[in-house]
């Protein structure tokens, strides 16, 4: 079986892949986007050749598709000069396959060419071009992303991404850490951690020119622990503004600035933008409950993401507001997604209310709390990343237990 053709059981099946279409049209865009949707995202943009290099100086794509036909004359010079400043970058040619096209890709020096009249053999030609590159491995721009998904809303991936950043950014010490607030209801996250944001992420995508560490320290909301918070727009229609193209630019360079993001992405009221982030993430964590009607909305919502080609390899399940006394326990619930299970957090909802009232972390004396903690040491470990002060870590959690009350383990 061709590994290209079967996304949920071959190493390219995340998606994690970015590809440049050097090419104004949208409808072939669009084409190859479906095409290679067990890959990644195809992005098209046009415009001068220096444009060109200024975006995959943004996008750091891991393959450029270059359109060789009578209305595309600029692609040659395109793949000159992107073989001189990008050698290591995968070029691709696309078109109809005539003899006066076929010339042409070949003086400029691509290495493969997908027939726009064939694109069911788009995905394998262009996962055997990506080997000859690092072993079709997506390239790693930047920090690693955490991204936590929620098949509906109630389900309380909220509250648990707000955790997660707030224990994250104490085990990283100094490290910049960044929440991503883009579930729904819109700004939940950021009314968690008692913050009215004024940069949001519409925003920044168009400050994106002047993006530099002085803006990180000075235009980002922050909690009282470091943690820095950009949400989605209020409005709809301004969360509307925001491309695809623009949104990936965004997500490069906020990724080479801080040192981990975490992503809430509890049902986001953006599908394409939470495709692109969950696409991109290192680690993604499904919140779910034990209830019937959550666990068929997260049964579905899998479904969905296998049926467009998702693949669910760096995926684990988080089950909330767990009850010990039902018959259908965490494991069953893993076994039910297919999934490895990450974390059981036990419902207790006057801590969490008590935490969220005052914009603070929950406290580990309480078992939810310690679980949380447990979360985040065990995703910055399997990251590379470790905490600061991993003996004082270790002593707090054990005196946690050992003077635990019992009414809140």
């Amino acid at each position: 079986m061709n590994m290209a053709q079967s996304p949920l059981g071959s190493p390219i099946g995340n998606g994690a892949h970015t590809f440049l279409l050097y090419s104004s049209d949208t409808l072939l865009a669009d084409r190859l986007d479906r095409a290679l949707v067990a890959l990644g995202v195809v992005l098209s943009r046009h415009g001068d050749v220096g444009d060109l290099i200024r975006e995959i100086s943004l996008l750091g794509p891991d393959a450029v598709l270059l359109v060789f036909d009578e209305h595309s004359p600029q692609s040659h010079d395109a793949a000159k000069q992107l073989a001189e400043f990008y050698p290591a970058l995968a070029l691709i040619g696309v078109g109809t396959p005539t003899e006066a096209a076929m010339h042409a890709a070949l003086k400029a020096g691509v290495e493969e060419f997908i027939d726009v009249g064939n694109l069911a053999l788009a995905s394998s030609i262009v996962y055997d071009t990506l080997c000859q590159h690092d072993d079709g491995q997506p390239q790693q721009n930047g920090c690693p992303m955490i991204a936590l998904v929620g098949a509906r809303q109630g389900m309380g991936t909220s509250s648990v991404a707000t955790e997660l950043a707030l224990r994250v950014k104490a085990k990283l010490g100094d490290g910049e850490v960044l929440l991503l607030d883009c579930g729904s209801p819109v700004r939940d996250c950021s009314l968690y951690l008692g913050l009215e944001p004024e940069l949001d992420m519409l925003g920044a995508i168009h400050n994106l020119a002047r993006f530099d560490r002085m803006m990180l320290q000075t235009a980002f909301s922050r909690h009282a622990q470091g943690l820095a918070v950009l949400p989605l727009p209020v409005s709809a229609e301004e969360r509307g503004e925001i491309g695809a193209a623009d949104a990936l630019r965004l997500f490069r360079i906020l990724r080479s600035y801080f040192k981990v993001v975490v992503v809430d992405l509890g049902f986001s009221p953006d599908p394409l933008l939470s495709q692109h982030l969950v696409r991109s993430a290192d680690t993604v964590l499904l919140v779910c409950e034990q209830g019937i009607s959550g666990l068929k909305a997260s049964l579905d919502y899998l479904s969905q993401c296998e049926a467009a080609g998702f693949g669910t390899s760096n995926w684990r399940v988080v089950v909330n507001r767990y009850a010990g006394d039902r018959v259908v326990n965490a494991e069953h619930l893993a076994h039910r997604f297919g999934l490895p299970l990450a974390a059981v957090l036990p419902h207790d909802a006057a801590a969490l209310n008590d935490a969220q009232s005052f914009g603070k972390p929950l406290s580990t004396q309480g078992k939810l709390g310690r679980e949380l903690d447990h979360l985040a040491s065990q995703l910055l470990s399997e990251l590379g990343l470790g905490s600061t002060d991993k003996h004082g870590e270790t002593l707090g959690l054990r005196l946690s237990r050992l003077f635990v009350k019992p009414e809140t383990a």
